[in-house]
């Protein structure tokens, strides 16, 4: 088993700091999307739904 170490993994990129106002981005960006095209949602929430119900 490897251990965590701090060596740099060949094709995985850095990441940054996460931010609280990235969060409201994301918020802004999705319901944009969801206006746009209301029928993906929709298709998306009753495919959760249906998943859930079991």
């Amino acid at each position: 088993m490897r251990d965590m170490t701090d060596e740099k993994v060949p094709g995985v990129p850095d990441l940054g700091a996460v931010r609280l106002a990235m969060l409201g981005e994301a918020l802004r960006r999705g319901w944009r999307d969801m206006v746009r095209a209301p029928g993906y949602a929709a298709v998306f929430a009753g495919a959760c739904v249906a998943i859930g119900w079991g």
